[in-house]
């Protein structure tokens, strides 16, 4: 069936030679495209839970009045603009993760540091508002917010 010589290039052979050789390449490409299709297809519709998870978690986060933060930016924090997100980044704070770890006393030596202007603002509840973005709990960091007057929780 093929028995041309393997130094001879295209045209060489017969008709019938070739016309076996290109129904083979279509067979063949027929199968993987199909098996591709199918491959591709089975899938299709079905959302990972991930994904519904993470749908769920961004239309809370927009409901809230969040939805212009994106993670770990510092200003999410009721207290935090951005002159005090500078002083944090220049300390070497730029995750929440890393907000929420330091405590108190160093925030404050922080703020301390960048002068007079900064002295005032109390990092108090910074880590409790830090904590509920990380787990994504934005209803609670917006009513939080809402009670927070002067970086303290008002007074009831």
């Amino acid at each position: 069936m093929f028995e041309q010589s393997p130094l001879l290039g295209p045209g060489t052979g017969n008709v019938t030679t070739h016309t076996l050789e290109i129904v083979i390449l279509l067979v063949v490409a027929f199968i993987l495209g199909y098996l591709l299709r199918y491959f591709l297809d089975r899938d299709r519709g079905k959302q990972p839970v991930q994904d519904q998870a993470y749908k769920v978690q961004l239309e809370s986060k927009v409901t809230a009045g969040f939805a212009r933060f994106k993670t770990d930016d510092l200003k999410i924090v009721k207290g935090i603009g951005p002159e005090i997100e500078k002083l944090l980044l220049n300390a070497g704070i730029c995750t929440w993760e890393l907000l929420y770890n330091t405590s108190k006393i160093r925030l404050q030596d922080i703020l301390n540091s960048g002068g007079e202007r900064f002295r005032m603002h109390d990092p108090e509840t910074w880590a409790e508002q830090v904590f509920l973005a990380m787990q994504g709990k934005w209803q609670e960091l917006r009513e939080l917010q809402e009670e927070i007057i002067d970086g303290h929780h008002l007074e009831q």
